[in-house]
C-alpha cells in the first residue's frame, strides 16, 4: 500500500511489479515486505568454505550414499563439493575414480583414489581450472554421476553461477553423466548469481536442506515435479 501510494497505482499493479522483480532475482518477497537481493559477489575460496559448514557437512554426509563401488564420478569446484570430497577421502570407497577441475579437491582426493584433473587456466576466486582447454579436456569422459554446486538458486528458471567461465564447465560436466546431484545449502534458495547454467527439472537428485524459511517453496517444487531430497532441519 505504500508503495501504491508512492507511485501513484493501484496495489495491484505494484504486486505484479514485486512478483517480476523476484522472477529476476533482484528482490525477495515475504508477508508486507520486499527485500532487495544484493549484487552477488564471488568470496574467496577459503572464506565460502566456512559459510554454511554446518549444513555443507550435512549434504556432504548424506550425499554418500549415492556412491558405490568403482564408480566414476565428476565434481565441480564449489565448497560443498570440496566439503563433499573430503568426505569421500575419508571413507574409502573402493575402486572410486574422480574427475575434477579444481585444484583444491584433487589435492583432497589424490591420496584416497584415482584423481584427474583437468587443464586450463587458474580461476583464482575458484581455485580451479576453467576455460577451452578445460572444456575440451571432458571430450572423452564418460562418468556415472555428477555432483555440482549453486552460486544461488532461481526457482522459476534454475541454478545460477556468477562466473561466466564456471558455467562452461558446469554445462560440459552435466553432458558427460548419466545421473547429476546437486548438493545446495539452505542459503542458496534466496540468492542468485548472474548466469542460470541448468533448470531444476534437468537434475536427477537435488541434495538440500529444509528449514522453517524454505519448506513451502521446496514443498511447491515437490509439487511440480522436482525431485528433491531433502535434510529436514525445521
Amino acid at each position: 500500500e505504500n508503495l501504491a501510494e508512492y507511485f501513484e497505482v493501484t496495489t495491484t499493479t505494484i504486486r505484479r511489479e514485486l512478483m517480476q522483480l523476484e522472477k529476476c532475482s533482484l528482490i525477495t518477497r515475504s508477508r508486507g515486505y520486499a527485500h532487495i537481493v544484493e549484487a552477488p559477489t564471488v568470496s574467496p575460496f577459503d572464506v565460502r568454505c566456512q559459510m554454511c559448514a554446518q549444513e555443507k557437512l550435512l549434504l556432504a554426509r548424506h550425499a554418500l550414499k549415492y556412491l558405490q563401488p568403482s564408480d566414476t564420478i565428476l565434481l565441480d569446484a564449489g565448497s560443498t563439493i570440496y566439503t563433499f570430497a573430503k568426505e569421500i577421502s575419508a571413507s574409502d570407497i573402493p575402486g572410486l575414480a574422480v574427475i575434477t577441475y579444481s585444484i583444491p579437491i584433487a589435492s583432497i582426493l589424490a591420496r584416497n583414489c584415482l584423481t584427474i584433473i583437468t587443464g586450463g587456466t587458474v580461476d583464482s576466486a575458484t581455485m580451479s581450472l576453467v576455460g577451452p582447454n578445460a572444456e575440451n579436456s571432458l571430450d572423452s569422459v564418460v562418468a556415472n554421476k555428477l555432483f555440482l554446486s549453486t552460486t544461488g538458486v532461481n526457482s522459476d528458471m534454475g541454478l545460477t553461477v556468477t562466473s561466466q567461465l564456471s558455467l562452461g564447465m558446469k554445462r560440459k560436466m552435466m553432458s558427460r553423466a548419466t545421473e547429476v546431484f546437486a548438493l545446495i545449502d539452505s542459503t542458496k534458495w534466496s540468492s542468485a548469481g548472474l548466469n542460470i547454467f541448468c533448470k531444476l527439472q534437468e537434475l536427477d537428485h537435488i541434495i538440500t536442506i529444509r528449514n522453517e524459511k524454505n519448506a513451502e517453496s521446496l514443498k511447491k517444487l515437490e509439487d511440480s515435479g522436482v525431485k528433491l531430497d531433502c535434510i529436514d532441519m525445521a
